[in-house]
């Protein structure tokens, strides 16, 4: 159950929402698509032990600025019994199976549309985040390009609170401007922690079913006491 949010300290100034700012896996769009490589595979290992390695790459390159995407696959290739050259093919084709959810980025004009500004927190490697966020022109939709921020470039990741403190330093919104939406409930947590509304929602599910719809999240907004035409 989604936790309330906690009262504003008394002597912190309280300022209308300006502000929707986004998760991106889960949230706009499905997370990265790891296809490839277990279509490839020569040898069998361990599921459990192989996600282990995946998430400890993944938890290295995230919060690491330029990270080289060789390093990232190569003990996962070693792992599967794949030639380490292969990685550059693979990590394409990682890029290219991924796609936006488009009625999601619907609701994000949307929400432009009625004044707010939007933005994006993702924990990510910048150079998977960057491709597709210009493969689609993401740019168009989240024009303001301080308030889109990635973990690997920031040296930051959620849960931690610095995250949100950092990210109104680089914007200049004030905390209580600012409400987050991430489907992960440690990250919403850590945006109440740090001062901001914040909201648990998730699109989607890992296999694609649909769990929350748009129109889902915006009466959670408007709970919120954003106004929404």
């Amino acid at each position: 159950m989604e936790k309330a949010e906690p009262p504003m300290p008394s002597n912190q100034q309280t300022l209308p929402v300006r502000a929707v700012i986004f998760d991106m896996g889960g949230v706009l769009a499905p997370d990265a698509d790891y296809s490839p490589i277990f279509r490839r595979q020569s040898v069998i290992v361990d599921r459990a032990s192989l996600k282990t390695l995946k998430k400890s790459q993944w938890n290295l390159a995230r919060v690491t600025p330029a990270y080289p995407l060789e390093q990232y696959w190569q003990p996962i290739l070693e792992a599967l019994g794949l030639p380490a050259e292969e990685w550059s093919q693979i990590d394409q084709e990682v890029r290219d199976l991924f796609v936006p959810w488009w009625q999601m980025f619907a609701l994000v004009d949307k929400l432009r549309s009625a004044g707010l500004r939007v933005g994006i927190i993702s924990n990510h490697i910048c150079a998977w985040f960057d491709h597709w966020f210009s493969r689609f022109g993401l740019d168009a939709l989240f024009n303001e390009p301080e308030l889109v921020v990635v973990s690997s470039r920031l040296g930051l990741a959620k849960p931690d609170r610095p995250v949100f403190e950092r990210y109104c330093e680089l914007t200049g919104l004030a905390a209580s401007e600012c409400i987050f939406i991430d489907n992960q409930i440690n990250n919403v947590e850590a945006a109440r922690g740090a001062g901001w509304a914040a909201v648990h929602f998730q699109h989607r599910d890992k296999e694609g079913q649909l769990i929350e719809t748009p129109d889902a999240l915006l009466e959670k907004l408007r709970a919120h006491g954003i106004e929404i035409p």
